[in-house]
């Protein structure tokens, strides 16, 4: 069974925000048309849901549980947040925090300590949102099966609660498209259990630029005209470039851009760490399409 490189993430508090908070920062990403458009749509279907019972009328229960499918960097961690947060504004969540994990976090070593590792982390989820990032690991191939078989057991406890727990609880699995299609095959009774499922697109040029130009800005980096056009030559190339690999990161890839220019304008002002006599803090917070790496 393949495990995530990533960092293990705990229970993450969420601040309360308000619903329209939400909705300001859904709408202020980048891109993700088609995601806002479903996720706005959920966010409605949980709001008649609440009037139709504090009207005293009935309401059947829903399932909220998503499968979240796109390349790495399209903001599918960022939108499985804000689920919380929406859900806790409208009084659907009581706590609406955010735990994510990995494969690593709910598959053991040994008979039975997957599904203890898997029960604890859904009752720790309760009244939140539980991220499974990378969601098709938990059942990838491993030595003579029998990781396999860990993985299944840990399937196995999560569809139990998907359904036990879809008026305290909202999985969220994420992860590359076909990945996570074989993954929701593993069991018969998965992919009924994750009725919504929403794509992530990979950033088009235009937005990919639109991502630099909001690091740059957040990091106090005004950018020349040149630079701006050097940084949409070079995200154009490697757009282009990015055609069908899995190691293109979108966002991830266009900070790593940014961060190079980053180091080739200190070189090009503090050449062996020493300062430029008459460096102004305008020449250090401005960038020059020579900081721009044309060979991506």
């Amino acid at each position: 069974m393949k495990t995530s490189n990533r960092t293990p993430k705990q229970h993450q508090e969420q601040a309360t925000i308000s619903l329209e908070e939400c909705h300001s920062k859904l709408n202020e990403l980048i891109g993700l048309e088609s995601v806002k458009e479903r996720v706005s749509g959920l966010v409605s279907l949980a709001a008649m849901q609440k009037t139709r019972r504090q009207s005293g009328l009935k309401v059947v229960p829903i399932t909220m549980h998503m499968v979240f499918t796109g390349a790495p960097g399209t903001g599918k961690t960022t939108v499985a947040r804000l689920m919380g947060q929406f859900y806790r504004a409208l009084g659907r969540r009581k706590k609406g925090h955010f735990v994510e994990v990995s494969s690593a976090e709910l598959v053991g070593q040994y008979v039975g300590e997957t599904r203890q590792k898997t029960n604890d982390k859904i009752a720790e989820s309760l009244d939140g949102v539980l991220f499974i990032d990378e969601a098709y690991s938990i059942t990838g191939s491993g030595e003579a099966g029998k990781k396999d078989s860990f993985g299944m057991e840990c399937v196995n406890a999560l569809v139990g609660a998907l359904e036990n727990y879809r008026d305290r609880l909202v999985v969220i699995a994420a992860g590359y498209k076909q990945d996570m299609e074989e993954f929701l095959r593993s069991n018969a009774g998965l992919a009924s259990r994750f009725p919504n499922k929403i794509h992530f697109d990979n950033y088009a040029p235009a937005e990919l630029m639109q991502v630099f130009r909001s690091i740059a800005a957040a990091e106090s980096m005004q950018l020349t005209s040149g630079a701006v056009a050097q940084a949409e030559c070079a995200l154009t190339e490697l757009h282009r470039k990015s055609s069908g690999r899995k190691d293109w990161a979108n966002a991830r890839s266009v900070r790593i851009l940014f961060e190079q220019a980053k180091t080739r304008l200190a070189v090009r002002l503090f050449p062996g760490g020493t300062i430029s006599p008459g460096l102004s803090v305008q020449d250090a917070t401005r960038m020059e399409a020579s900081d721009i790496p044309d060979d991506v």
